[in-house]
């Protein structure tokens, strides 16, 4: 599944009171947006991740937060751009800036 889908998902099954399914459901969309090199769904999910936070209590929303803070930190640190080159090889500099 890609990761827009898995945006979806997560954004139905938040709007369903499903939280704990949600937020699993946003770190994999996540993960799978940086494999795709994908900054959209990453944009998407911040907004569900802060949804979540509001949300939840204790573990969850830490966890919640976490993602809020990880979706944040990824836009920023490849300076809003996801695409080409991948995200991977611009965080860790392996490619043109």
């Amino acid at each position: 599944m890609n990761a827009q889908s898995l945006v979806e998902r997560a954004r139905a099954q938040l709007a369903d009171g499903k939280t704990s399914a949600a937020l699993r459901t946003a770190w994999q969309a996540v993960n799978q947006a940086l494999l795709e090199s994908n900054e959209r769904p990453i944009r998407d999910l911040l907004p569900v991740a802060e949804a979540l936070a509001a949300a939840t209590e204790g573990r969850e929303q830490g966890e919640a937060d976490r993602l809020a803070r990880y979706c944040r930190a990824v836009l920023d640190g490849v300076g809003g751009g996801v695409e080409s080159p991948g995200v991977l090889d611009r965080l860790f500099g392996r490619g043109k800036a």
